[in-house]
């Protein structure tokens, strides 16, 4: 609970190692990567990519590069409905060049889908 001794990062990365013990087939996460340093970002996307090579179906919302980069899939959110949708690279290109500059500076929100190829 909120009077919990450790740090929210230590939580959030307890949460996820529940989240994945076993090697759930399904696997849903809410921006995984919050109160995450690079080094727990990068074993994310670790376990991310680690998910999706065992056959595992992830349907992760977030917008940092772990949890994009992991992904297969993407899916632009704006104003309450979907702006886009497609093979993750796809959708990068298609993003206009001032949302792309935007997006490194202050990412846009995005729900990244990794499921087997």
């Amino acid at each position: 609970g909120p009077d919990c001794a450790l740090p929210q990062s230590v939580r959030q990365r307890i949460s996820l190692t529940r989240a994945f013990f076993g090697d759930p087939f399904l696997l849903l996460l809410d921006t995984p990567d919050s109160f995450q340093d690079r080094f727990g970002r990068a074993a994310l996307g670790q376990a991310l990519q680690a998910a999706r090579a065992r056959g595992a179906i992830v349907l992760a919302v977030g917008d940092s590069t772990a949890v994009i980069d992991a992904a297969n899939l993407a899916m632009v959110l704006r104003r309450g409905g979907i702006a886009d949708f497609g093979p993750k690279d796809e959708v990068r290109q298609r993003m206009p060049v001032r949302e792309q500059i935007k997006a490194e500076a202050q990412p846009v929100a995005t729900a990244a889908a990794a499921s087997p190829e």
